[in-house]
């Protein structure tokens, strides 16, 4: 079984390359198919590590601490996708 710190380094590293391929702005990301398909595989990648990381290493105060974040950022992009443009 491999270590949680290999897990961990692959989603840091996809978060990265996510940050790095939307650099240049939301214009760009949707007018380039192949960022769009960048970004989604290693969204992808970052969903299987995170998936493969251990029980103990997933603890309760991330959730507790993430969720509300997490939740507050999801509401703010659904409002401004009702927003008329």
């Amino acid at each position: 079984m491999k270590d949680d710190r290999f897990y961990l380094i692959h989603v840091a590293e996809c978060i990265s390359k996510v940050e790095e391929y939307v650099a240049s702005g939301h214009d760009s990301f949707m007018d380039t198919p192949m960022i769009q398909d960048a970004v989604l595989r290693n969204l992808q990648i970052m969903g299987e590590s995170t998936g493969r990381i251990s029980v103990q290493t997933r603890v309760w105060e991330l959730i507790e601490l993430n969720l509300p974040a997490l939740e507050n950022q999801v509401e703010a992009i659904l409002r401004d996708l009702e927003a008329p443009s």
